[in-house]
């Protein structure tokens, strides 16, 4: 009785190993255990997935069922477009404060002060409203111009002289138009002027503020190490 159950013990030993064995073997043929979601939602485990399932993501395992491996699933299209949005903007943000901080730096090492800003910005502002003075001027005489070549033209009798006249009135209201937009340019170009002087202005003032508060923040803390060193030498 005992030398049976001897002999079973052995035997069931003998298909263990031989279990693993195989098992050891078909994995090392078929490749690692997988763990896998199928469409309905099912947990499944095999050594291959359905080629239509391989870009979901899966999950490798060991013999002994701990995870070797994570496979993360393909990203969709709106993830791919979403995550090169995110970076783009990430690169956007960056360009835009290094651009932001050059502007800052060209500022403070131009201008002391913001009476130096004004001062530059209404030089130019004046220059831009002498100009359009000039062209302003022009417009009285060339109205007076076509005025008077449009009477001639009702009196003449002869047709050469009305054309002639009639291309003259032409030449004239044409130069007045060339009047005409070159002083609207030049409302433009002072309207610019002005929206750039008063956000370089506003600018200006903050970096100011800040850069006095910085410096009296260190002067700050030079008194506080100043008094802490007298107060130690008036213990010694």
């Amino acid at each position: 009785m005992a030398h049976n159950m001897k002999n079973h013990s052995i035997a069931l030993r003998f298909m263990s190993v031989t279990l693993v064995l195989g098992a050891s073997i078909t994995s090392a043929y078929a490749g690692p255990l997988l763990r896998w979601v199928d469409e309905n939602g099912r947990v499944n485990y095999s050594y291959d997935i359905p080629s239509q399932l391989k870009t979901t993501g899966h999950v490798e395992l060991s013999p002994t069922g701990y995870v070797v491996k994570q496979i993360a699933p393909n990203k969709t299209p709106q993830e791919i477009a979403e995550e090169k949005y995110l970076k783009d903007q990430a690169t956007a943000r960056r360009l835009a404060d290094d651009q932001l901080r050059i502007e800052d730096s060209g500022l403070l090492g131009t201008y002391e002060s913001l009476e130096q800003l004004d001062e530059f910005y209404n030089v130019r502002i004046d220059l831009v409203r002498d100009r359009r003075k000039l062209l302003e001027a022009f417009k009285p005489k060339l109205n007076k111009e076509i005025e008077v070549s449009e009477q001639q033209l009702a009196k003449t009798p002869s047709e050469s002289n009305k054309k002639k006249l009639q291309e003259l009135i032409a030449e004239k209201k044409k130069e007045l138009e060339t009047y005409a937009t070159a002083i609207q340019q030049n409302f433009e170009e002072e309207y610019k002027m002005q929206t750039e002087f008063m956000q370089r202005r506003e600018r200006l003032e903050f970096l100011l503020k800040q850069r006095e508060a910085r410096l009296a923040e260190k002067t700050r803390e030079k008194d506080e190490v100043e008094k802490a060193y007298q107060e130690l030498l008036r213990k010694k």
